[in-house]
């Protein structure tokens, strides 16, 4: 999905903002409310800029922060324990995503005439069990492969660019079924 500098521009600036509830996360997520909570009281998620309470009535979260859980939630049905190492591997989804949206913004220079390699920089998360330090460990790749291959490694790959392309299509089809109901 491609959206305009004008539209990444907007999305840019709202990108740490915390204005929507824990509801409206689990609808563009798919990860049920109760689910989002215990991920946070358990400290799975750790979001940059917590979520803030809104007029003490409800939890808001960011659009950084739904992509953020976005992540989680796949790294989970992946097959990865739903802890503190999958929640910085989410995390780290969440940056490269915001390094898109502020590349498409325009932020850094012309998006438009970059070359694909540079489009795609830093866009693939890959975790993996690394036997020589006997633990989990992450890269960022241009492409969705490991560069290398250790001895008996299982590995995983998230797409920030696809993650933060469904976060957007997810805001604006909630923000349509809510004008619509109005």
């Amino acid at each position: 999905m491609t959206v305009s500098q004008e539209r990444a521009q907007n999305l840019a600036r709202l990108f740490f903002e915390p204005f929507m509830p824990t509801d409206d996360v689990s609808e563009i997520t798919g990860v049920p409310p109760v689910t989002i909570r215990q991920w946070m009281n358990r400290g799975h998620l750790e979001f940059r800029g917590t979520p803030r309470v809104r007029q003490g009535k409800a939890m808001c979260y960011s659009p950084a922060n739904v992509v953020e859980t976005m992540a989680f939630a796949y790294i989970s049905h992946l097959g990865l324990p739903p802890n503190r190492f999958a929640g910085q591997v989410a995390s780290l989804v969440m940056s490269a995503a915001s390094r898109y949206l502020h590349d498409m913004a325009g932020t850094w220079g012309d998006y438009a005439s970059r070359t694909e390699a540079e489009k795609n920089w830093q866009r693939y998360i890959i975790a993996y069990y690394d036997p020589s330090y006997k633990a989990l460990r992450w890269v960022e790749s241009s492409v969705p492969t490991l560069q290398f291959q250790p001895p008996d490694a299982a590995w995983i790959v998230l797409d920030s660019h696809l993650l933060l392309d469904r976060t957007i299509q997810g805001i604006d089809a909630l923000a349509a079924r809510k004008a619509a109901t109005e």
